[in-house]
């Protein structure tokens, strides 16, 4: 039987605007709960808290560009990210077609840029929800070449 103590656990904080140090871990292809289409979801962990950041990258064609960038910014291969296509039909294939471009990239550093949080899910009006969220606005990796 397994113990659980919720006295130490702290409630989630959305980060802040700004620039953080952070390691990228790990993927994971999927598809996206309400658009259905294939996505990568990507773990980086904030180098001085350990927090969790999530970034899903969709890889539909008008948005690859940007999960282009943030893994060539981090050290991704460019020749080995355009070596072959990846099917989507079957996710098991499609997981180890990334695995071979995000596995070199494990525990590399990086810096992310977030934008200010935003609230999630909300009303047609654009009125809060009672289960909305504020989240953590993940925009890009920033460029190591840039300063």
């Amino acid at each position: 039987m397994a113990v659980v103590n919720f006295q130490s656990v702290a409630d989630f904080e959305a980060l802040a605007a700004g620039e953080y140090e952070a390691v990228f871990t790990i993927d994971k292809v999927a598809l996206a709960p309400k658009s259905n289409a294939p996505t990568v979801y990507v773990e980086y962990i904030l180098e001085e808290t350990n927090q969790k950041v999530f970034k899903p990258y969709s890889l539909q064609a008008k948005a690859l560009w940007g999960f282009k960038r943030d893994l060539t910014r981090i050290g991704a291969d460019p020749e080995v990210m355009m070596s072959d296509e990846i099917d989507f039909s079957d996710l098991d294939n499609a997981q180890k077609s990334i695995s071979l471009i995000c596995d070199p990239l494990r525990g590399a550093a990086c810096t992310i840029i977030c934008d200010e949080p935003y609230w999630y899910p909300l009303n047609a009006d654009g009125s809060q929800t009672p289960d909305s969220k504020l989240r953590t606005n993940f925009k890009e990796v920033k460029d190591p070449n840039k300063l």
